[in-house]
C-alpha cells in the first residue's frame, strides 16, 4: 500500500500584512501544504529557511531590510536547497528585479494581485495562480522512466539552420545556463518561447544577453534570422517561423488564440517551422508545467528533425519535457551542460551520434 504523499513545506514573506495573510491563509486551506513560517522581510525568511528543512519559499521583492532578491542570493550563498518562487509586482522595477532572481535560482515568478477590487478577488487569483504552481515545484517527483520508448534513431546528419527552445517553469535560469554553456563560435539561429508574464518579457530578454553575452533580441514585426541571432517571443504574442521569398528565414508574431492556454506557446512555435526545413532543425524542450511542446516535437521528429528534452533530475518540473518524452519525440534525454555539448556537436560535424540517455549527470 502505498503511503500518503507528505504536504509541502512553505515560508511565506511579504512585508505587507494583509498579503502575507491572504496567501498564508489560501495554503493553510490546502491539504497540500503545511505552512512552516511567515515572515515580514528577506531577513526573517533566510532565518526560518536555513533553520529548518523547507520545500518551497514564496518571497516578495521589494522588502524593508532586506528584499527577495538578497534573500535569494544569501539562500543560494548558503546552499540552501528550498526553491524560491519570487512574489512580484508588475512595475518595471519589480519586473527587473524579478527576472535577475529568475535567472540567478529563483524557479518562477508569479505576479501580484493588483487592481483586484476586494481581498476576496485577491485570494481567488492567488488560489488560481499560485497554488498549482507550488503544487507542481513543490510536490514529490515521479519517475517516467518507463513512460515511453525515445524514438528508432538517434542521429542527426545535416546541416543545421535552425534550433528552436520552448521553455515554462525554472525556464529562465535553464536558458541563462544553455545559453552560457555554447562555444563562442557557436552561431545556428536560436528562436525561444519562455512562458513568462508579458511585463517581463523585455527584462528577460536584455538579461539573457547580459549573462550569455550573446545577440538576445526580443522580436518585434519581423526579424531575420541571421547567423548568431538569438530571437525571444514577446509577451502574450506567439512566434512563428517563415521562410521569406529569398529562401531565408524569418520569425513573425501572431497574436492568434492561446495554445495549451498559453500564449506565447511552444507548440506553435516549433509547429511554425517550414516542413521543408524541419529536417534541418534540432528543438528542445526545457523545464515547464504542461505538455506545451510536446505536438510540435513529434511533428519535427517525424519530419527528420533532431528532438532533445530536458532530464527529470535537472528539470525544476519535468511536465513538458517529460511529454516530450512519453510521446516517444525525445532523441536525447539530458541535463543542460550535455545539452549544450549536443547543440555544438551539431554545428562542429554536423552529426549528433548520441544515444538516448535517462538524466545522466
Amino acid at each position: 500500500m502505498t503511503g500518503a504523499v507528505p504536504p509541502i513545506r512553505v515560508v511565506v514573506a511579504d512585508d505587507s500584512a494583509i498579503m502575507r495573510n491572504a496567501v498564508a491563509g489560501v495554503l493553510r486551506a490546502d491539504p497540500a501544504f503545511v505552512v512552516i513560517a511567515v515572515a515580514k522581510n528577506g531577513r526573517e525568511a533566510v532565518t526560518a529557511l536555513l533553520g529548518a528543512d523547507i520545500d518551497v519559499a514564496v518571497l516578495d521583492i521589494e522588502m524593508p531590510e532586506l528584499d527577495g532578491l538578497g534573500a535569494l542570493r544569501e539562500l543560494r550563498a548558503a546552499r540552501c536547497r528550498t526553491k524560491v518562487v519570487m512574489f512580484s509586482t508588475l512595475t518595471q522595477r519589480g519586473s527587473r528585479a524579478a527576472v535577475e532572481a529568475l535567472t540567478s535560482g529563483a524557479v518562477d515568478c508569479v505576479a501580484k494581485p493588483e487592481g483586484v477590487g476586494n481581498l476576496a478577488a485577491s485570494i481567488e487569483r492567488i488560489r488560481a495562480e499560485l497554488v498549482p504552481r507550488l503544487k507542481a515545484i513543490g510536490g514529490p517527483r515521479r519517475s517516467h522512466r518507463a513512460a515511453a520508448p525515445p524514438v528508432a534513431h538517434a542521429e542527426f546528419h545535416r546541416t543545421p539552420q535552425l534550433i528552436v527552445v520552448g521553455a515554462s517553469t525554472g525556464g529562465p535560469d535553464a536558458l541563462c545556463a544553455l545559453l552560457s554553456a555554447l562555444p563562442r563560435g557557436f552561431d545556428i539561429p536560436i528562436a525561444v518561447v519562455q512562458h513568462i508574464p508579458p511585463n517581463f518579457a523585455h527584462a528577460l530578454t536584455d538579461r539573457l544577453a547580459q549573462v550569455s553575452h550573446r545577440k538576445v533580441v526580443e522580436v518585434s514585426g519581423e526579424l531575420a534570422l541571421t547567423r548568431g541571432t538569438i530571437a525571444m517571443a514577446p509577451g502574450d504574442n506567439h512566434l512563428t517561423i517563415a521562410a521569406g521569398a529569398d529562401g531565408r528565414l524569418r520569425a513573425r508574431l501572431t497574436h492568434a488564440p492561446p495554445v495549451n492556454n498559453v500564449r506565447p506557446s511552444v507548440d506553435v512555435l516549433f509547429n511554425s517551422v517550414p516542413t521543408a526545413v524541419m529536417a534541418a532543425t534540432v528543438a528542445v524542450v526545457l523545464t515547464g508545467m504542461g505538455k506545451d511542446g510536446a505536438d510540435g516535437a513529434q511533428a519535427i521528429a517525424r519530419n527528420g528533425g533532431y528532438v532533445i528534452a530536458q532530464d527529470e533530475a535537472s528539470a525544476v518540473v519535468w511536465g513538458m519535457p517529460g511529454a516530450v518524452v512519453k510521446a516517444g519525440a525525445a532523441h536525447l534525454v539530458a541535463p543542460i551542460p550535455q545539452i549544450a555539448r549536443a547543440l555544438a556537436e551539431v554545428q562542429r560535424t554536423q552529426t549528433v551520434p548520441i544515444p538516448v540517455i535517462w538524466g545522466t549527470p
